[in-house]
């Protein structure tokens, strides 16, 4: 006993010796609080608009926005005659159930659908079928709380329908509204901000230094239209969430590159930067439509959310990320057609881009619209004319570079090149990853989103691993085969009429692995030294090649994979290849200082890889290429767009110094 109190004794001795050596870092003092009850107007409707009076009539004198109109009934009055939401009691009174089980993104969707069209219509109909959607709601036991984004899109359904309707209901309406977005979703705020967060950081740092997501967007958004909602019934509570919203809506702004960019996939931006300029929006008709009227706030943070850097050319990184068969889904990216969101138009006339709005309306016109959007799009819409000419070729330095040989031939090759880093959310191992699309036909696919279905590590599914993009993987094992926390670099990037180019340095992402040994992960080193990705279009933009370029301090196995779901017809001793698809052909040809040639595999885990029974479908062929022995090697892979006659192929490889020269 006297051992084991002196043994404590020691280590209670030593513990307050190394917390002395801690230096004492004071709290940062709170902001002082902005009181907005001289600046929130006392009226209803107050969100994005003052008044319902001419706004059906401003709809109906466009032939466009007519059509639009008339969709919206349309689609209102299916949801009218159809049954209210159902909610899984169940899960929702589960403690341990962490994915969405509120369908509160189709809610959301919903209420702006018959909501606007109840006001605009000015119909009691419309608002008692209304009303039976809000008592589903605010009579549930809770909002999710411990899934924070369905909270926050309940919070904005109910404020909006208050808002928007507030003269069909009664007193006693109201007040079931008000305790509901109050007692199920700010006092939940409250307690997020306090810093008793649940399982999901959302709210960050308050200092505007930290970086958040599309949670922190949209949570803060569903807040801060809430507050503005019911003000003047909770002045102090709602004053003291709009000052919290405001503040930590910063740490969503910095997800935003100063060029556009977003530090998750195109999915995500379209996600958050909806909300971002919805709760913009709200917030300056709700003040009186004046930012500049309100109190200073100190730098970093803004009120109104729009001068945050990056945001007013943000539209650039999904038109970007377009090409002519869709979206570059990296990540968890869901794939399909060209994506725009009603933002390009809000964020058009706000900085007087009409070439973004005229890009959005060219979208609807290829693919139409509906759900949130299409109320969005009428509140929003704005006739654009392209009033530049874009650039063919762009580079965001953190996320990706993009090429295209035109904008309006239908024959039109592009490619895009992922780079950034690891480990951010919604990411998998997939540096060096890209996309090639000819004649509107997607060549490179991605094979998308791991979902929400499969908890666990990624690393074990092959969605998620290096072996399942379209990049290369050295000595193929257990491991992802990338590191996990990797890095990515642009060195180079150029962009002329007839060619364009883009250098990744992606040593970061192949010199360490994680391994796991015993119960711990740990990083070791591997056997590559360096290696660098470039693409270049060039021949007028006809022909593109990629390589590689990977050095290793001792022999190694190397593979190179490509996606398709094109038919692959490998000749020329398996060093050339014919892709058919969609009625398109391009032709491959490999050129390397190694002895390598193509081959043709299924999209499937390598015999070293772990491969769980259940994991998403992964399903197609890929283009391959596989050496083994090497140590420096470079492998060329020349891709020429030819109309139905096998070109003529350079065949030789320019060294990627001499390239960037």
């Amino acid at each position: 006993m006297k051992n084991y109190l002196k043994t404590f004794t020691s280590l209670a001795v030593a513990l307050v010796m190394i917390v002395s050596l801690i230096p004492y870092i004071p709290a940062r003092a709170a902001a002082p609080e902005i009181d907005f009850s001289d600046y929130v107007v006392d009226s209803h409707p107050r969100l994005y608009v003052t008044s319902f009076d001419g706004l059906k009539e401003k709809f109906l004198s466009d032939p466009l926005t007519e059509g639009w109109y008339n969709q919206l009934i349309s689609e209102a009055t299916v949801i009218s005659d159809g049954a209210v939401v159902a909610y899984d009691l169940e899960k929702l009174n589960s403690t341990t159930h962490l994915r969405r089980v509120i369908p509160s993104q189709d809610v959301l969707a919903r209420f702006y659908c018959l909501t606007l069209a109840t006001a605009c219509e000015d119909s009691r109909a419309l608002a008692d079928r209304l009303w039976l959607e809000i008592e589903a709601a605010i009579n549930l036991p809770n909002w999710h709380p411990g899934h924070w984004l369905e909270t926050a899109e309940m919070i904005h359904s109910i404020a909006l329908a208050y808002d928007w309707c507030y003269k069909f209901w009664t007193p006693e309406q109201r007040q079931q509204m008000e305790n509901a977005i109050v007692n199920l979703g700010l006092n939940h705020a409250k307690r997020e901000y306090a810093g008793n967060r649940r399982w999901y950081k959302w709210v960050y740092g308050m200092d505007g230094t930290e970086t958040g997501s599309n949670w922190t967007v949209v949570c803060n958004a569903g807040v801060l239209i809430g507050s503005l909602a019911i003000y003047e019934k909770q002045p102090e509570l709602c004053n003291t969430m709009i000052n919290n919203a405001v503040r930590s809506m910063k740490a969503g702004l910095n997800a935003y590159s100063a060029n556009g960019a977003f530090r998750e996939n195109l999915n995500y931006w379209g996600y958050a930067t909806r909300n971002l300029i919805m709760a913009t929006d709200a917030f300056e008709s709700a003040i009186g439509g004046n930012f500049n009227a309100l109190p200073p706030i100190e730098a970093p943070f803004h009120y109104d959310f729009t001068k945050a850097p990056g945001i007013s050319v943000t539209p650039d990184f999904p038109i970007y990320a377009n090409g002519p068969a869709g979206v570059f889904n990296y990540g968890d990216g869901s794939g399909g057609s060209i994506s725009s969101s009603p933002a390009f138009m809000w964020i058009g006339d706000r900085f007087n881009s009409p070439h973004y709005t005229k890009y959005h309306l060219d979208n609807i016109a290829r693919k139409g619209h509906s759900g949130i959007n299409l109320p969005l799009d009428l509140l929003w819409y704005q006739s654009g004319q392209m009033d530049k000419d874009l650039p063919e070729d762009k580079l965001f330095e953190e996320n990706f570079a993009s090429m295209r040989s035109s904008w309006d031939n239908e024959s039109a090759l592009w490619i895009a090149l992922k780079g950034g880093i690891n480990g951010k959310g919604h990411n998998h191992y997939d540096l060096g990853t890209f996309a090639l699309d000819y004649g509107g036909v997607r060549f490179a696919r991605q094979l998308g989103a791991i979902g929400y279905d499969w908890e666990g590590n990624r690393t074990q599914f092959y969605k998620g691993r290096t072996e399942g993009q379209n990049t290369i993987v050295v000595n193929p094992d257990e491991t992802a085969g990338q590191n996990t926390a990797g890095t990515s670099e642009f060195t180079h990037f150029y962009s002329g009429n007839t060619s364009a180019y883009a250098i990744l340095d992606m040593t970061g992402a192949y010199d360490k692995a994680v391994k796991t040994v015993g119960e711990n992960s740990v990083t070791v080193d591997t056997t590559v030294t360096s290696a660098r990705r470039g693409i270049k279009m060039y021949s007028d933009k006809n022909r593109i090649v990629i390589q590689d370029e990977v050095k290793m301090n001792a022999p190694s196995e190397l593979y190179w994979f490509m996606h398709t779901l094109a038919k692959i017809t490998l000749y020329n001793n398996n060093k050339s290849a014919v892709l058919t698809s969609g009625g398109k052909t391009l032709y491959f040809n490999l050129v390397s200082n190694c002895d390598a040639q193509f081959e043709v595999m299924t999209a499937a885990p390598l015999p070293t890889s772990p491969s769980p029974e259940d994991q998403p479908d992964s399903s197609g062929t890929k283009l391959a290429i596989h050496a083994t022995g090497v140590t420096d090697t470079t492998i060329a892979v020349e891709v020429v767009a030819s109309q139905g006659t096998e070109p003529v192929y350079s065949g030789y490889i320019v060294p990627l110094g001499i390239l960037s020269v």
